[in-house]
């Protein structure tokens, strides 16, 4: 007598045939997903552009709100330190206006200003907080 019933075939995953399967599966995946790797764009490129953005951020929030050119103590501007003199001002005899003086001393913060590309510059430009001068670097 023939026994019909169905025979359930069990594949060892060791076996050739399943390593044969899993090797085409990894180059099929591997395939599609080698487009999407080649263009992804570089991370050097990223991060300038990224680095530029946020210079013109600053420079724009500068424009609303422009920081004085000398202060008694560092803020949320790049600034480099030097010395100056007070001055009382003439407009308001409650506060005192400070002056860059080489020989003076009273030490401040000058503001540096930068172009887009984060270079420093004499005229023109415009501040940057300290975060997008780190990443302009």
């Amino acid at each position: 007598m023939k026994d019909n019933s169905a025979e359930t075939r069990v594949i060892d995953p060791r076996s050739e045939p399943a390593i044969s399967r899993s090797r085409r599966r990894l180059v099929k995946s591997a395939a599609v997903a080698a487009p999407v790797i080649l263009t992804l764009p570089s991370g050097a490129a990223a991060a300038t552009a990224s680095a530029f953005q946020c210079i013109a951020r600053d420079h724009e929030k500068a424009l609303h709100n422009p920081p004085p050119e000398l202060v008694e103590s560092p803020d949320g501007w790049v600034r480099e330190q030097t010395t100056c003199s007070t001055q009382q001002d003439p407009n308001d005899p409650n506060n005192t206006v400070l002056t860059e003086d080489t020989n003076g001393s009273v030490t401040c913060y000058k503001l540096i200003k930068f172009d887009l590309d984060g270079n420093v510059v004499t005229s023109g430009g415009g501040p940057v907080t300290p975060s997008c001068y780190a990443s302009s670097g």
